[in-house]
């Protein structure tokens, strides 16, 4: 990516073990459920995720409506997962890391962004709303990951696992 405009960094500590916090977060479909911005998230690519894998997701923020292209860019199980942004009015890298730590997992996620085209001028509110709604999704992430079962959240991971063989 290009020198971005936006770079947000959040640390968090979720206390549920790395494969089911990477599980959530790499489904694509889990954005709705943390994320406020996400209105409705899709994969469309097939098979198991893994780098390459697009999927749409459909946003509002600001009272504005879009749709964003992803793909994975890099897929590293339990360690790192990042998606990029391929098609709409955002330029997007979100780039988040797990590491064990006891009882649980310790994620950074890293939100790097710019404007494209004629929403450059608007890189600046880009910033301030982008850390709030980063910080806002990392928080509801945390909770929503603690809430699941732990043994559904593993009985998820190994259904992906059985698919992905």
């Amino acid at each position: 990516m290009a020198r971005a405009a936006v770079e947000v960094e959040v640390v968090i500590d979720i206390d549920r073990e790395v494969d089911a916090v990477f599980a959530f977060v790499a489904a694509p479909e889990n954005a709705t459920r943390f994320s406020s911005v996400v209105v409705e998230a899709r994969r469309t690519s097939t098979g198991p995720i893994a780098a390459g894998s697009s999927a749409t997701l459909r946003c509002q923020t600001l009272g504005r409506a879009f749709e964003l292209q992803g793909r994975v860019r890099r897929y590293v199980p339990n360690r790192r997962f990042v998606l990029e942004t391929t098609a709409g009015p955002y330029h997007l890298e979100v780039d988040v890391t797990f590491a064990p730590r006891a009882g649980g997992t310790r994620l950074t996620s890293v939100v790097r962004g710019r404007s494209r085209g004629v929403l450059r001028f608007a890189d600046s509110l880009l910033r301030t709303v982008a850390t709030a709604q980063a910080r806002q999704a990392v928080e509801a992430l945390k909770e929503v990951v603690e809430r699941e079962p732990p043994r559904t959240a593993r009985r998820k991971l190994a259904a992906r696992r059985k698919l992905a063989a």
